[in-house]
Order: structure tokens, then C-alpha cells, then sequence
């Protein structure tokens, strides 16, 4: 099921995963200079094919600077995409 205290099903999941281009992922510790990142679906899904998602797909802050980031800073690489986050000037 998908929304706030549910349980984690997989297949709703993935329902979810396909039918949206990713999510927008800010981090509000840093107001009012907040960084706002995109991370696709299909990045989403690497990472939880792969494990390195926590049960019911949750991570950390730390995690997610420390996982989310550099695999976003990869795929832009690769892309040739623009540098996130989306406002230019945060870092």
C-alpha cells in the first residue's frame, strides 16, 4: 500500500515506480537554502533491486547523501544531465 502507516508491498511499489517519473527529494535541515534533488524511478529500482534500499524502502538522511548522491552524480555523467540539485546555487 502506498501512503503514510501503511505496510511496505512490494508490488504497489513497483506500481507506483512505473507510473511516475521519480520523486523530488529536498532537505529541509538546510533552510532556508534548501536543495532539491530529482531522482528518477529507474535509479529508485537499482538500488532496491540491488539492496541497498532499507525495509520498506526507507533510508536515512545520511544514507541518502551518502548512497542517493553520488549514484545521482553517476547517471548525470553518463547522461550528460544537468548537476542536481535542481536550484543552481546550492552545491
Amino acid at each position: 500500500m502506498v501512503g503514510s502507516g501503511r505496510r511496505f508491498e512490494e508490488g504497489g511499489f513497483f506500481e507506483k515506480l512505473d507510473s511516475i517519473g521519480g520523486y523530488l527529494c529536498s532537505d529541509i535541515t538546510l533552510f532556508p537554502d534548501v536543495p532539491v534533488f530529482v531522482v528518477p524511478s529507474p535509479l529508485i529500482r537499482r538500488l532496491y533491486d540491488t539492496g541497498q534500499l532499507g525495509a520498506g524502502t526507507s533510508i536515512s538522511r545520511d544514507r541518502f547523501y551518502s548512497l542517493v548522491v553520488p549514484a545521482l552524480k553517476a547517471v548525470e555523467a553518463v547522461e550528460g544531465a544537468t548537476p542536481r540539485p535542481v536550484n543552481p546555487d546550492q552545491k
